[in-house]
């Protein structure tokens, strides 16, 4: 079916224009009548404010000086060593001048706030974070040492590694040992660093009195083995340590002969000794092999450490046959 609609056009009828008439727009705003019916465009109203209204406004006060807070600036005075450095985030030279500037530093900050970074420093601590860590450090100067995030425990430890806040530097590896006693009691992971750190401690420095004393006074001998492989008691652990089989999971050792096994591992190196001397020669000699290269040492690796101290030439040799010489300050 085909329908078809038709559409018509019609005009739609223009506007009649309206003759200009005169706004009678008349406004009362407040106590005030105002009439527009005069054109104006604008029209400047002032408007008054009962006295009541008036006296209840609060008079303008003057803005005071902000209070000195003379921790902050000494913070501030600090990170100000930082300049001309664009590159600061881990920069050793820069730790050392904060650490100095710092040295002397105490806090007693009674809030805490926890504090995680790798090789960490000064310069990218929170104000909170600085005020934890020195007033913490204050009290581990006076032999409170107290639980503290892993990154406090390093930032000190770098501190002691640069001789800061050491009367002697023989009271710095005694305060390195006692660190690293307490916090490794729930901090393991200093295990892989404190021993290597503190053998580096005594040959950079050149301490009096020699490394093998320290670690046996200490007794340290298990992270030092290749210092007492000939020993004449209980050499056995130590060996078996540094060997790749591991003769305490055998079944004869296990079977109640771990007493024996060390007994006759004594005797064999005893035996070993006297033939030596016998023969105007050194066990170590015999089983240790002479020096196969040299190798720029740089000492504290791993750590933030700016070497400060300047050497004179001399010579360190370690128990173990390791050989350290110092020239042109190297």
């Amino acid at each position: 079916m085909d329908e078809r609609k038709e559409y018509a056009a019609f005009s739609i009828p223009r506007r009649e224009a309206q003759p200009a008439q005169k706004s009678q727009m008349h406004v009362q705003i407040g106590l005030f009548n105002v009439d527009f019916s005069t054109g104006a465009s604008f029209a400047e109203i002032e408007v008054g404010l009962p006295v009541s209204s008036v006296s209840s406004i609060a008079p303008a006060q003057p803005i005071g000086q902000r209070k000195a807070d003379p921790i902050r600036e000494k913070f501030f005075d600090m990170r100000r060593l930082a300049s001309g450095i664009p590159f600061a985030r881990i920069d050793p030279s820069l730790f050392y001048k904060q650490a100095k500037f710092m040295e002397d530093f105490s806090d007693d900050y009674h809030g805490y706030a926890r504090f995680s970074m790798y090789y960490p420093s000064y310069q990218h601590m929170q104000y909170e974070q600085l005020r934890t860590y020195f007033t913490w450090r204050t009290r581990v100067r006076c032999g409170d040492i107290l639980p503290a995030s892993l990154s406090y425990i390093f930032l000190y430890i770098y501190e002691l590694l640069s001789g800061i806040g050491v009367k002697t530097l023989s009271d710095g590896l005694e305060r390195l040992l006692a660190i690293w006693l307490a916090a490794r009691e729930y901090e393991r992971s200093l295990d892989q660093y404190l021993p290597g750190w503190l053998k580096d401690y005594h040959i950079y420095y050149s301490l009096p009195n020699s490394f093998e004393e320290f670690v046996r006074e200490h007794g340290l001998q298990g992270y030092y083995p290749d210092l007492f492989l000939f020993e004449a008691e209980g050499a056995l652990a130590l060996w078996n340590g540094m060997s790749s089989y591991d003769v305490t999971k055998s079944k004869f050792y296990n079977d109640g002969n771990d007493a024996l096994t060390s007994d006759c591992f004594d005797a064999v190196l005893g035996g070993i000794r006297e033939l030596c001397t016998g023969y105007n020669c050194r066990v170590d000699d015999l089983l240790i092999s002479g020096i196969k290269d040299k190798a720029l040492w740089y000492p504290f690796q791993r750590a933030v450490f700016f070497p400060w101290l300047k050497q004179p030439e001399r010579q360190v040799e370690m128990r173990s046959r390791e050989i350290y010489l110092c020239k042109n300050n190297r």
